[in-house]
């Protein structure tokens, strides 16, 4: 695709359009895993994910062209077209709508940043040191943990190709919030402090796992 600035409409569209399809990749996700088949379910699971985070993007930035903030254009299609910045992405976009909840998204994206290996493990044969691994050995419960977090954005955004939704979304993008709104930003600001808080606790579990107790400031 031709790299170029987009008009607010462009990027409403775009942000439709992306939300569209990472609700219809993690409908088909929840099929798969109801017929035994995780690893394809985590593939899809990742790519829903992923849309969601194209589309957290688009709607950002259509925001900005209405407030007249300058978008770096060459930065945008980077990310664009990258996987791990819409992976890190649908991350925020998790931890503002659902806060602590969304903890273990956010270590995958943040700090373990091993979407892509698992996506790799879940499409791919290969060879380890074990021996030839195959999809069918991967871990079930990693499938439901991307699975939830792909359907919970999806339930929560509600973003379809329909007239309704298209017009709510734009609306939405090019309005300055109003006090509902300010209100709805200042709990999705909390949010996201409570799901940080929580994976430095996690993270911190973690680290006493395999290193043992560390110590503390002060």
């Amino acid at each position: 695709m031709q790299r170029r600035e987009l008009s607010f409409v462009e990027l409403v569209e775009g942000a439709i359009a992306a939300g569209d399809n990472a609700t219809k990749l993690s409908h088909d996700a929840r099929i798969l895993i109801g017929r035994n088949r995780p690893a394809t379910a985590l593939a899809l699971g990742i790519a829903s994910l992923e849309e969601w985070g194209k589309s957290f993007q688009l709607i950002v930035c259509a925001n900005m062209v209405t407030q007249g903030i300058p978008i770096e254009w060459n930065e945008f299609w980077e990310s664009l077209y990258n996987h791990r910045p819409k992976q890190f992405l649908a991350s925020v976009l998790d931890m503002i709508l659902f806060g602590k909840e969304a903890v273990d998204l956010m270590m995958r994206t943040v700090v373990l940043r091993d979407l892509e290996d698992l996506r790799a493990e879940a499409l791919y044969v290969d060879l380890v040191k074990s021996g030839w691994r195959h999809p069918r050995m991967i871990n079930r419960r990693w499938a439901w943990e991307i699975l939830d977090a792909c359907e919970s954005i999806s339930d929560e955004m509600g973003v379809s190709l329909r007239k309704v939704d298209a017009l709510r979304v734009a609306k939405e993008a090019a309005a300055p919030p109003d006090e509902d709104g300010k209100l709805a930003i200042q709990t999705m600001q909390r949010n996201f402090i409570d799901a940080a808080q929580a994976a430095d606790r996690k993270l911190l579990q973690l680290q006493e796992t395999f290193l043992g107790p560390q110590a503390r400031a002060g």
